[in-house]
């Protein structure tokens, strides 16, 4: 889970001070005017990734004088992440007497949070935030000077790809500088994760796990039915045990995971220590690499066919021009382009959930201009958490396992009946449950219009689960207890009781997601749904029947809908990250649509088109153990790129 931590961080900037420094802006520059506000200091409150936010906000008559974050045990915005916002906004907010100011990247749901606070104080000192919202910004239009760096290495992009393949270049000699696009490291969807994949490990075989790398080769490469490079995904599976030792090495401290998706071994390395990457990051500066943080990649500079270098720019405009021998891209794949998700997915309602929005296929883009080869297979891999819907107010209070979230979203992820728009049952319910990510999760994105499904559950299920959780409820069948039930699930809310769930029912009836009714055809007639009410029917005969002959879903999952009242729940899929880009050879060097290696371009993580399997692999971690490793063999073959061996 991610670590949360009291913030206690006071970020004023006085009007004098402001005036000194040739700051302060004029009457004519700013809607305020002179009475606006009641003079005083004020508490505004906002709502983050980690809840409430507030800041205490000082006003004279006719500006704000002071934006001061306050400790009083509600911000608990995630070390790293929402700090950089509550670093630069305050002074912002103060210095352009403006609410107009950008989110800080990465740090998305903190700034708004900031925002909204001032905007709340602002209201209370009877101004108008609307006024505020639309105030100019102070912009810097002089023309900057380029800033230019040197590296046998660039690497774009510092999450877990970037940062490992940063750390073995340096280790092995090179020269290095990276490129990242937010303010912190910690803003990368690697350091959101519970855990990784890897066999042969120190902890494995302390646990007395004896599956091999050489079967888990088979076991993805099977899954994949070889539409990946299998070389590269051999050779990344090899690695990724001695990543648990480097991890360790730098004070990371993990447990062995359960067998999550019932593959017959445990894999999965759950990271004890939160903010992991920036353990990592710390044994990259060391190695004598150096970071641009806010400093986003915008061209690969290409001469005679080979990649020497990156163009970018920082975050107060000044162009960055880094000439480097190799250059890696790991920006993360595009759960953060719209227009991608559509190009590749459909136009389905995806939610980006545990993922970044920073991640907006610039690396995959960047690479095809500079004559690259997409690949032909794209994965998603779904939340696995628990249902979404964009409608329930609970979405923006994200806790790792959902507990404070609206309970009704639990069914999402169950093994009870669901439906698509039309009524219709589409998919055997518990390959969603036991493989949430992989199979289950592609499945949704075939329900039906927008990618929307709906649970089918009675009041029943729902007094039953309010002191007994749902395994409980739906009878604790040994099937699902042993493949998902267990320490490290991540599903783990399904064992526990729900009792606020009647009253979020009711919350999600008035929210618009949520639907009521004493009879499935008026159940029907509210959503419009033909054939929902011949479905049930059918579903509650195969239940009697003991036989699921539509999908085959086990005979002990099938548990009939039973009496009403009936609730009808909406969900759409939220997703972790995208998976799926750039063609590359098994030294994860980018190819042409020709098969030939582009010299000095290589591919890591979510970017690269040839390591992954559509649907997600079945096996837990898999998607950041490959990113890690494919970081990290990327950079093993820059420093031989450079050196010339």
């Amino acid at each position: 889970m991610k670590r949360k931590r009291f913030i206690a961080l006071t970020l004023s900037l006085s009007l004098l001070a402001l005036a000194c420094s040739g700051c302060q802006k004029t009457p004519e520059e700013t809607p305020a005017q002179a009475g606006i506000y009641t003079p005083g200091t004020y508490t505004g409150t906002g709502t983050g990734m980690g809840g409430d936010v507030k800041v205490e906000v000082t006003f004279s008559a006719d500006a704000i004088t002071a934006v001061t974050a306050v400790t009083v045990g509600e911000n608990q915005e995630t070390d790293g992440i929402g700090t950089a916002a509550i670093d630069q906004l305050p002074g912002q907010i103060v210095e352009n007497q403006s609410l107009g100011l950008d989110a800080v990247s990465g740090s998305t749901l903190t700034s708004n949070a900031i925002l909204d606070a001032v905007a709340d104080a602002v209201t209370q000192a009877g101004g108008d935030p609307e006024v505020l919202r639309s105030a100019p910004v102070k912009k810097d239009d002089t023309a900057k000077t380029a800033e230019e760096y040197t590296a046998d290495v660039c690497v774009i992009g510092a999450g877990g790809a970037g940062l490992f393949g940063a750390l073995e270049a340096a280790e092995a000699g090179a020269s290095v500088i990276v490129l990242e696009k937010s303010a912190t490291c910690l803003a990368s969807n690697s350091n959101q994760i519970g855990g990784t994949c890897a066999v042969e490990s120190v902890l494995t075989k302390a646990n007395g796990e004896i599956y091999t790398k050489e079967q888990l080769t088979k076991h993805l490469l099977d899954y994949s039915h070889y539409t990946v490079n299998s070389a590269a995904v051999r050779d990344l599976v090899d690695l990724m045990s001695s990543t648990i030792d480097i991890f360790m090495e730098v004070g990371v401290e993990f447990n062995l995971g359960a067998d999550r998706f019932n593959t017959g071994f445990r894999d999965v390395h759950s990271f004890v220590t939160p903010d992991k990457f920036g353990l990592i990051e710390a044994r990259v500066l060391k190695d004598g690499a150096q970071i641009l943080y806010q400093c986003p990649a915008q061209e690969l500079i290409m001469e005679n066919g080979k990649c020497v270098g990156v163009k970018a720019q920082k975050a107060d405009g000044t162009p960055v021009v880094v000439h480097a021998k190799a250059v890696l891209i790991a920006t993360g794949g595009f759960l953060g382009n719209e227009e991608m998700l559509k190009e590749h997915f459909g136009d389905v309602n995806i939610r980006v959930m545990t993922g970044v929005t920073t991640c907006t296929g610039d690396g995959i883009n960047m690479a095809l201009d500079a004559g690259a080869q997409l690949g032909k297979t794209f994965a998603i891999s779904v939340n696995d958490l628990g249902g979404t819907n964009s409608k329930s107010s609970s979405m923006d209070n994200f806790g790792v396992y959902m507990m404070d979230r609206n309970q009704a979203l639990t069914f999402g992820m169950g093994c009870g009946l669901f439906v698509n728009s039309y009524g219709n049952r589409f998919f055997n319910e518990y390959v969603l449950a036991n493989e949430p990510l992989a199979s289950g999760g592609e499945a949704l994105l075939h329900a039906g219009p927008n990618g929307y499904y709906y649970a089918v559950i009675n009041q029943e299920l729902v007094d039953s689960c309010l002191d007994k959780g749902y395994f409980k409820s739906i009878g604790s069948p040994e099937i699902y207890y042993d493949a998902i039930a267990n320490e490290g699930s991540p599903v783990i809310m399904h064992n526990t009781p729900l009792p606020r769930l009647q009253e979020d029912l009711e919350l999600g009836i008035q929210e618009g997601w949520v639907w009521k009714a004493d009879t499935i055809e008026e159940l029907a007639a509210q959503v419009g749904m033909d054939n929902l009410a011949e479905t049930v029917a059918n579903y509650d005969a195969m239940c009697a029947a003991g036989k699921d002959t539509e999908f085959g879903k086990p005979a002990s999952l099938m548990k009939a809908i039973g009496e009403g009242p009936y609730y009808l729940i909406e969900y759409h899929a939220g997703s972790w990250c995208t998976m799926g880009g750039i063609v590359t050879d098994e030294n994860m060097n980018a190819l042409t649509p020709a098969m030939e290696p582009i010299p000095g371009l290589y591919i890591a993580g979510g970017d690269n088109g040839s390591i992954y399997s559509a649907p997600y692999y079945d096996v837990g971690g898999t998607s950041s153990g490959m990113a890690f490793a494919s970081g990290r063999l990327a950079g093993m073959r820059m420093a031989d790129y450079v050196s010339g061996k």
